[in-house]
């Protein structure tokens, strides 16, 4: 009997933990298309975030050049977003076709830490860029990326900050579980059933932290980095500057790339936050729209893995001559070997003709020398 009941209460704990909102009275449940809609977007932005970091991590292996301070980080930025759009998109999509989180309690605090800490990661990698941007536009000197040993310790910091960040939950401060919608996993963010202070306090920390704080930093050195560009007189340069213009309009294409970087990042997590601090306060959906306008954000933050890749790999002109060079025609080498070998058939039939005039005058001095 004692087995019985043991065996039951694991029954239940793994039944409240899978269960989806079956039927409570008064609550209506989330529309069935609304699962479609987030499997169909978990399994194309995993895929395309899949495709577009191992491009990327591909680029950089091969090519030496690539490898400079700010490519590092982009590689490792590309290295968690390989990691999360195989571990969390797809399998997203797997559990919103099932309509119901259908793996482990452990693998969703795996999946809700993987989420968490790539998120994380990627607005701490944007507030670094930033900096480096504002000493290298403003201040004129480099940031502490100048070299392989400044540029790994960077790499460190950031790992060991974002872990601070994300893991607490996994220790017991904060809370990992089911989203609303119970197909993936996240920060629990509604405090109202239980005013536990660890969660309320973790959600205070990773909201500074995570959030504010590198947020702070992205905005102070990009209004610097602007008002520094707009005085540069970059179109007053002379020719003998063409050095420092060179340096200026160089800084401005890695500028606006990072700033693209930093708008992708908001649009898709800002809402994201927002909802997450209603969910907080106790907000849930009550009918076939709100379940929209909750899901809707959640939806939006899988696209993380595959944006960063993408304006990197757009807005990087290194990136682009050597996709060019490995993948496609180049078509400037194409047109020259075209006008090459015409340039070469020209002469060959410039010699033939020369050697028929030649032959033709011989003939005919020979004609009227015998004629004489």
């Amino acid at each position: 009997m004692t087995d019985n009941l043991i065996s039951t209460t694991e029954i239940f704990t793994l039944d409240d933990i899978k269960s989806v909102t079956s039927s409570p009275e008064g609550k209506v449940l989330p529309p069935e298309f609304l699962y479609y809609i987030m499997g169909f977007w978990a399994f194309l932005t995993g895929t395309t975030g899949c495709l577009a970091n191992l491009l990327a991590i591909f680029l950089f292996i091969v090519t030496p050049k690539l490898r400079t301070p700010m490519n590092y980080l982009l590689l490792n930025l590309s290295v968690c977003e390989l990691f999360i759009s195989v571990t969390s998109n797809w399998v997203l999509a797997l559990n919103a076709y099932h309509r119901e989180w259908i793996l482990t309690p452990w693998l969703c605090k795996a999946n809700a830490f993987g989420m968490t800490f790539v998120g994380t990661i990627s607005i701490v990698t944007l507030a670094v860029l930033a900096f480096q941007r504002f000493m290298m536009v403003t201040q004129d000197r480099p940031f502490p990326l100048s070299s392989d040993i400044s540029t790994i310790a960077t790499m460190a910091f950031i790992w060991i900050y974002t872990f601070l960040i994300a893991s607490p939950p996994l220790f017991g401060w904060g809370e990992f579980g089911l989203n609303t919608l119970k197909v993936s996993c996240g920060v629990v963010w509604d405090i109202t059933k239980s005013l536990d202070s660890r969660k309320m306090t973790f959600i205070a920390y990773i909201y500074i932290l995570g959030f504010l704080l590198p947020l702070m930093i992205i905005v102070f050195s990009y209004s610097k980095i602007i008002s520094a560009v707009k005085n540069s007189g970059l179109n007053n340069m002379t020719e003998n500057d063409s050095r420092r213009k060179a340096k200026l309009q160089r800084d401005r294409k890695l500028t606006k790339m990072v700033i693209i970087m930093l708008g992708g990042y908001l649009i898709i997590w800002f809402p994201y936050a927002c909802v997450s601090i209603a969910e907080s306060a106790g907000y849930s959906p009550y009918d076939e729209t709100t379940w929209y306008i909750h899901a809707i954000p959640t939806i939006l933050t899988k696209t993380c893995v595959c944006l960063d890749p993408i304006i990197y790999l757009g807005f990087n002109p290194q990136f682009q001559i050597e996709i060019i060079r490995f993948f496609g025609y180049d078509r400037t080498q194409e047109s020259t070997q075209i006008t090459q070998n015409t340039t070469l058939s020209s002469k060959a039939d410039s010699q033939r003709n020369l050697v028929r005039a030649t032959a033709s005058n011989r003939s005919t001095m020979i004609e009227t020398t015998e004629h004489l």
